[in-house]
Parts: structure tokens; sequence; C-alpha cells
């Protein structure tokens, strides 16, 4: 029986096992907590359904939103063959990521494993599986692609254990190699990379010589980084250096000058929570490792242990820290998903905790099962008092509806319309800007596709200074020019950027500002229960796909003639939304009656009559020929 238990034979059923909870974890328990298809999530799904349908019909680097975006192409492609078998659905676009989630788990528990640490690998299994609904949404993000840069980060710091034990060359380069790829398929990768040298740096072993690298294994290492980054080269070059210059610029973007250092902290400090679903004492058994981590450093880091054993404790001390700084810095105080890189750092040093702690309590073989068994139960028991345990799904049924019964959820185009912008240049002439950007979005196959493109142009690339004057508007024709400036307002979210443009057109502008909000929010809303409404949003255009969807359940309120009542961090956002739908409907008497508070007054009237004054000169507009089928 002992040799059954520690056979090959009894590692491939648990592996077969852990699989299989891990899917049912991610598609069954909390398929309406993972990847809700959210507004970044969908651009994957499009992507797909147009290679699949159109060819490669758009150079490789258009299919991203963003510069730096690289990931979304490797998704993309890896998820070509799984939607040729599936269709493009939920499931399908899922599976990828799911894929690359679960080898970043097994990744972890094997550093575990060599690193003398397997008496923790409970905590990192569960800590994984269900620390917060936060972490489950991280780890099967479709866009972004974080979990394509965590899994690299994984295979890298695998690599290097296993090239700082057993000294030798060929792990070095296979770290080498990975590094490279991580500059194109995921940047965020890098941050291990960074740790592992830092490690590199600071780690002496007690007794044997510090590993070194002779002169040929650093050329050849150097060779093979580059052989990894090829991919990134030739973006590189394509994009004309922008994919490389909007990667370094993102720090300083993400990182802004801090005015208010108190409002600063706080911000990172309920960032953080939030990523344990806002529970402080989950928090802070995250934290008090990394502690005591460090204190058992200082104590133990002169006594006699395997290498192994030692240099995985140095790494829980030394690894936490920076990363989770890393991430405040890069978020600048902001909503972030990096704390997919960190959190999996926090569950390391935790595991390597509790399995010390067995090791000194007991080392018999069954006083330390029973241990780790009820330590196991116990952690259980307190991540399970999450807000999110509520959202828990046992329905077969429900989950493969919810994945494959409305595949239009999987996809959206808006996003097509932010990379086409990168890539349309603007050159001091408004109306040959406005052509370029009809032609740009016309070549996609479909009227809805064309406008919902137009829907999520990006005009980032103008610098600031087109303007969409009478000009440019006739150039697009009026359809058009509502939805470009739909789209201005909908990026700025200022009222301001609004004011600038062609007077008939600024009701399109404000729209803009309360419509992409409004879809945005819905991904974090009740479902069916929006948080902003706008039920006099226009039927036409329509759009494709969870776009078209979602402004239809924005819209499905009847107008009430009174304000909607809504939280108070979005109530700014409401109040515009009711002043745009007074202002359409004409109800001239409704900022008065609607409101008490003379703040809300005040910009209930602003907003009104900027909405009112504009519908009073659409009809001074000459309208052009728009979109065509």
């Amino acid at each position: 029986m002992r040799r059954f238990f520690t056979g090959r034979r009894y590692t491939t059923i648990s592996l077969i096992a852990l699989l299989f909870l891990y899917f049912i974890r991610s598609f069954v328990m909390y398929v309406d907590v993972i990847n809700p298809v959210g507004m970044e999530e969908c651009h994957t799904g499009a992507v797909v359904r147009e290679i699949l349908q159109n060819g490669f019909q758009f150079p490789l680097e258009q299919y991203t939103p963003e510069y730096y975006e690289n990931s979304i192409v490797v998704g993309s492609l890896l998820t070509v063959p799984v939607a040729a078998a599936l269709g493009v659905n939920r499931l399908s676009v899922d599976l990828v990521p799911f894929a690359f989630s679960f080898a970043s788990l097994l990744l972890f528990m094997g550093v575990l494993r060599r690193g003398g640490a397997a008496k923790g690998l409970w905590f990192f299994v569960i800590s994984f599986f269900f620390v917060s609904g936060t972490f489950i949404y991280l780890t099967m993000d479709s866009v972004g692609n974080h979990i394509i840069g965590l899994f690299l980060g994984a295979l890298m710091l695998d690599r290097f254990f296993n090239a700082h034990v057993t000294r030798r060359p060929r792990y070095f380069y296979h770290f080498a190699f990975i590094a490279g790829i991580s500059l194109f398929a995921h940047i965020g990768g890098l941050l291990y990379a960074l740790l592992c040298a830092a490690v590199w740096a600071l780690y002496r072993p007690l007794r044997e010589r510090k590993p070194k690298l002779s002169a040929g294994t650093l050329l050849k290492g150097a060779a093979i980084f580059h052989l990894g980054a090829v991919p990134f080269i030739v973006f590189a070059i394509k994009t004309r250096g922008n994919s490389a210059l909007y990667l370094l610029g993102v720090v300083g973007r993400r990182s802004t000058v801090v005015r208010d250092w108190a409002a600063y902290a706080q911000n990172n400090f309920k960032q953080f929570l939030f990523q344990f679903d806002d529970r402080l004492f989950i928090a802070i058994l995250y934290l008090v490792p990394v502690i005591v981590a460090w204190a058992a450093w200082i104590r133990i880091r002169k006594v006699e242990m395997p290498e192994g054993n030692r240099l995985l404790l140095f790494i829980a001390c030394l690894f936490p820290v920076p990363a989770l700084a890393a991430v405040v810095v890069f978020s600048g105080g902001e909503f972030t998903t990096y704390y997919t890189y960190a959190l999996p750092l926090l569950f390391l040093t935790g595991a390597v905790f509790f399995a010390r702690l067995a090791d000194s309590v007991d080392n018999s073989e069954t006083e330390a099962p029973k241990l780790q068994f009820i330590l196991s139960l116990m952690l259980l028991v307190l991540l399970g008092s999450g807000t999110y345990v509520r959202q828990i799904n046992l329905s077969a049924g429900h989950a493969w509806r919810e994945l494959t019964a409305t595949p239009e959820k999987a996809i959206c185009y808006w996003r097509f319309g932010r990379s086409f912008g990168n890539y349309t240049p603007y050159r001091g002439d408004p109306e040959k800007y406005a052509k370029d950007i009809l032609a740009a979005c016309g070549r996609l196959n479909s009227r809805e596709k064309r406008a919902e493109c137009l829907w999520g142009w990006s005009v980032l690339n103008d610098r600031g200074e087109f303007v969409l004057d009478r000009k440019a508007a006739n150039a697009l024709g009026g359809e058009a020019a509502g939805l470009i400036a739909r789209s201005m307002g909908g990026w700025s979210g200022s009222i301001n950027s609004c004011l600038g443009m062609d007077p008939a057109l600024v009701d399109d502008c404000i729209l803009g500002i309360v419509e992409r909000n409004a879809v945005n929010l819905y991904s974090f809303s009740p479902p069916g229960k929006p948080f902003v409404r706008i039920p006099c949003l226009p039927d036409t255009p329509r759009f494709t796909g969870l776009v078209q969807s979602i402004r239809g359940e924005i819209k499905l309120a009847p107008w009430a003639d009174r304000p909607q009542n809504c939280p108070p961090d979005i109530n700014m956002l409401c109040v515009m939304a009711d002043a745009y739908c007074a202002a359409s409907r004409e109800h001239m008497n409704f900022c008065d009656t609607g409101y008490t508070k003379s703040s809300d007054i005040d910009l209930c009237h602003f907003v009104f009559w900027q909405v009112w004054n504009a519908k009073q000169a659409e009809r001074q507009l000459q309208n052009s020929p728009g979109l065509t089928n």
C-alpha cells in the first residue's frame, strides 16, 4: 500500500484529480465569478472569430488594442484551434487561460516540493483555489492575459531554482530564452526574472561556493535571450518602435506624481484589501508568514540544511515585498490586475512557513499529516467566509448554458477601434483624418462591426490635436460623426472635452461619457441589475455581441420622469444620464423637481442645457453618406 501511495501511478491519479477539481472550480462552481465577460475579455473572442472567418486580413499587430498588449495576439492565436473545435464561446475563450493557470499552479508546487516544503503544499493549493473572488477572476483573465505573464514567471522561477541547485547551464539557457519570450508574450513575467536576478546577486550558499557563470555560458545565454526576443524585435520594427516606447511609458503614466500621499496610501490599502474581498483578517493571514520568514532566515541562515531548502527559504523571504512594491508603484493607486503576480508569492511564502512549522512540531509519519489536515480545514473555513462564496454554483447545467448557450457574449469589436486608431496617424487635417477613420473601420465586413469600431475609436494617437469640427463631421456623415463624438467622450470621461467639438455633436459626446461608463460598470453589477440606466439610449446603430447585449440591459428600464437611485460613488454619472434623457424627452422642469442637493441640481442643469442646445443645432448639420452595408 505504501508503495502505491509513493509510486508514479499515485502521482498520475493525483494530477488528474487536481486537474478535475480545478476545472470544476473554474468552470462550474465559480462560473458566475470568473470572467463575467467584461468589456476587455470579449476582444479575444472577436479576434479569434475574425481569424477563423476571414483569415489574417489585418497586419498581426493591429489585432492588439494597445502597443504593449502583445499577449492578446499570443492568447488569441492559441485559442484559434480550440475555438475551431468548440466554436467561439466563453468556454473556448477561457480554456487557454485555464491551461496557463493550472500550469502555473503545478510549477509553483514543483518548486515547493524540490525546496523541501511539500508539507506546506496544502496551503498553496487551497489559497490558489479559493483565496478570494478577485484572485479567482484573475486566474482566468483572457485579455490583459496576465495569467500568461504569471505562467512565464513561474516557469522562470522553476528554471532558476534548478539552475542554482543543480548548477547545470542548460537550465540557465532555458531561463534566458523564457525571459526573451516574455518581452513579447507578456512583459509582466519579467518581474520574476528581476527577482531571480536579485536572489542570484544576494544569496550565498552556506558551505558550497556560489555558482559562477563562465564567459562562454553568459555569451550563449545572451544569444538565447535574443533568440527568444525575436518576436518582440519584429513587432518593435513593425510598429516603428512604438511597442517598446509605449511599454516604457506605461510606468510613467501609471506611477504619476503623487500630490496627496494620504489619499494615495489609502487607495493602495483599499486595492490590497480588495484582493482578499475586503477581509482584513485574511490579508493579515498572508502577510504574517512574510514577516516570520525574515525572522526565521535571520535566525537559521547559518544552520545546516539541504541547499534547495535553504534557497527556497531565501526566495520566500525576498520575493513578496519587492513584488508588492512593484504592483503599488505600477498601478498608481488605482484598480489593477497586477496582483496576479504578487499573490502567488504570498501563497508560496505561507506554504514554506507552514512546512517549516510542521517540521518543527513533529516529524512523525502520523502526526504531521494530522496537523496538515486540521490546518487545511481551518483555512477552508476562513476563506469560505468571503461574500463571493454566495455566488457558488453547483449546477453543471447552468454552467454549460453560461459557457456555451450565448456565444455572442464572448465577442466585441469596440477595441478594434482602439487598435486601428493606434495605426491611423493624424497629420493636421481633420477632414482627411475623418476619412481615414472610415476607411480603417470599413475593413470590417458588417455594418454592426463597423459601427462598434467607430464607437470604440481611440483618437489618442492624434496627441490631442484632432477636433471634430463641421468639416470632419461632414466627412464622416451624421451617424459616424455621432459615434466618433461618443467615442471621444467615452475615452476622455470629461464634459470639457465635448465643448470644443461641433455644437451639434456635444450631446453625442456627453452620451458617450455616460454610456461607456455604464457599459463598463455593468460587468461588475448583479445580473440584470445595471448600476446606471439610460432608458433613452438610441436603438440605432446596433453593435455586435456583448456590447449590444449590455446596451439592451441598460436601456431596459422605462423612463420614470424621476432620478434613479445610485450608489454615492457613481451618483454624478447617474445625474448626467438622467439629465441627458430629460433633455431628449423635453422634460423642462426635471432638474428642479427631481433633486434637492444644490450640486446635483447644478450638474443636471448644465448637462440638460448642453444636450438641449446640441439637439437644436443638429438640424443644421448637413449629413454626408455614413456607414454603408
